[in-house]
């Protein structure tokens, strides 16, 4: 029984291990901004034998799908780009009397189609808003005075804010992945 259960978790932490380094992944920036782990701005994507007229339509079909109110969302270009201006909430575990705050990211997000790959840019935050009342276009000064980061550059350990910059991490890289891997529903 032992060895089943060594066995079966082997093969989870190595299947998870495999899917985390073949994904999107952007990490928020002390300077407000997301980059990959290569502090590059955008990641292309290989798609074989896929023309930028099939990429296109999947991925408009795909980001369609997911927001509530596309028209409102989406500027596309035909075959060419697909331009998100949305708003993404994120919870921001504060403590004391306030709890949890609920932080909105208005961002926008392009991705740019050719034939046989894509190039995701990283989402660009345009403001935020807060479910205490306010915003800040000021997104590199609200991250600072916050202190969401130590002085060099790592993720802060106070009041929930590693946890935040992780909730900030994984929203945004989950909504990319949706948009890529998002599969139509054939049988309603």
């Amino acid at each position: 029984m032992k060895k089943l259960f060594f066995t079966l978790c082997t093969l989870l932490i190595s299947t998870n291990i495999f899917a985390q380094t073949d994904s999107v992944y952007f990490e928020w920036q002390p300077d407000g901004t997301m980059l990959t782990k290569e502090e590059a701005d955008f990641l292309i994507i290989d798609y074989k034998e896929k023309t930028k007229e099939e990429l296109f339509k999947d991925l408009l079909l795909s980001s369609s799908s997911i927001f509530n109110s596309p028209k409102d969302t989406i500027s596309p270009i035909e075959n060419q780009l697909i331009s998100i201006n949305a708003i993404q909430p994120v919870i921001w575990k504060v403590g004391g009397l306030l709890g949890a705050i609920e932080v909105n990211i208005h961002y926008v997000l392009k991705i740019h189609i050719k034939d046989e790959k894509i190039k995701i840019d990283a989402p660009y935050f345009t403001l935020l808003s807060f479910s205490t009342g306010g915003t800040q276009d000021k997104i590199e000064s609200w991250t600072k005075a916050q202190k969401f980061f130590n002085s060099d550059g790592t993720p802060s350990n106070k009041k929930g804010r590693a946890e935040f910059y992780q909730d900030i991490n994984n929203s945004f890289n989950n909504l990319i992945d949706q948009l890529l891997n998002h599969k139509a529903q054939e049988d309603w």
